[in-house]
């Protein structure tokens, strides 16, 4: 059916049904039509310029209105945003003490990076997110858990999201580990240009930040970056404690952000500071040939 939009008074809608992001959905498909013509004719007759679009539907307004939600405590959507995450978190890993250990040195190495990788300053909440929420596959099965994860993600209820950014946030996480993102996968082929390398960057990110607590302990305190022409240095603040083996899982983790960066990637260790004695210095100080006394000697 021919429908006729006037450009002065419409706004048009554009749907997008890439069945590699979401699934074929012909009962919407065939609607489309009337709903052009419906969209027409109330923007004409209600002489209106502007077209506010909501991703719920009745079946969601039924169910706020049978909760009784108080209206002035309506929250902003950033706060919706980031509710939405912390409830697949909580529901999918608990406490996710290692996810927020993620988030937060991941959130470092992106302030560091910003500029070099050409970011933009919204992808940090997309990456903080992603670190959130990246290790939920476990809840599905050990094995694979980041597939699991990304498939969570896409079908978890995220109000405040675009499907653009859902699914940013789903390929990010699904990258933490194993292959690198590839262009030729069917996920990343149906995002446009930039958003695939958002994508490649956000998981470059986040791959290291996953490497940094590979105990799970917390051990590191904090991450900074400094960039040279020759190099790019990420040095880690352990507060003494023991990071070995988060230096050594980190190191295995830079190819990516490596590559995107066009120069080579090193992790250091912060020097402690002069008087200060790491546990583990006392440890094997403690341990030493010369404090080492064998009975009947």
């Amino acid at each position: 059916v021919p429908v006729t939009v006037d450009p002065a008074t419409t706004a048009l809608l554009v749907l997008d049904l890439n069945t590699a992001v979401c699934p074929p959905r012909p009962g919407c498909v065939a609607s489309l039509p009337a709903a052009a013509a419906l969209l027409e004719y109330v923007t004409r007759n209600a002489r209106v310029d502007t077209v506010r679009l909501c991703p719920w539907a009745l079946r969601e307004g039924l169910l706020l209105e049978l909760a009784r939600l108080p209206l002035g405590r309506r929250a902003t959507t950033r706060q919706a945003r980031r509710g939405a995450v912390e409830r697949l978190a909580r529901r999918w890993a608990g406490a996710n003490a290692h996810g927020r250990q993620v988030a937060r040195l991941a959130g470092a190495l992106f302030d560091g990076t910003r500029e070099l990788l050409d970011l933009a300053p919204e992808a940090r909440e997309l990456l903080e997110y992603a670190a959130l929420l990246h290790d939920i596959g476990h809840a599905v099965n050990h094995h694979r858990h980041h597939r699991h994860t990304a498939y969570l993600i896409r079908n978890g209820e995220f109000p405040g999201f675009t499907t653009r950014e859902v699914e940013v946030i789903a390929e990010t996480a699904r990258y933490h580990r194993r292959q690198i993102p590839k262009a030729s996968t069917p996920e990343l082929q149906a995002l446009p240009a930039k958003a695939r390398r958002t994508v490649r960057a956000l998981a470059a990110l986040l791959r290291i930040a996953d490497a940094l607590d590979r105990t799970h302990t917390g051990v590191l305190r904090g991450a900074a970056v400094r960039i040279s022409p020759g190099r790019l240095v990420i040095e880690l603040d352990t507060g003494g404690r023991d990071g070995d083996l988060e230096l050594w899982a980190a190191e295995r983790r830079v190819d990516l952000l490596s590559r995107l960066a066009d120069r080579p990637v090193r992790l250091r260790v912060r020097a402690e500071p002069p008087g200060r004695v790491s546990r583990r210095a006392r440890a094997r100080a403690r341990c030493s040939p010369a404090r080492i006394r064998i009975a009947g000697g």
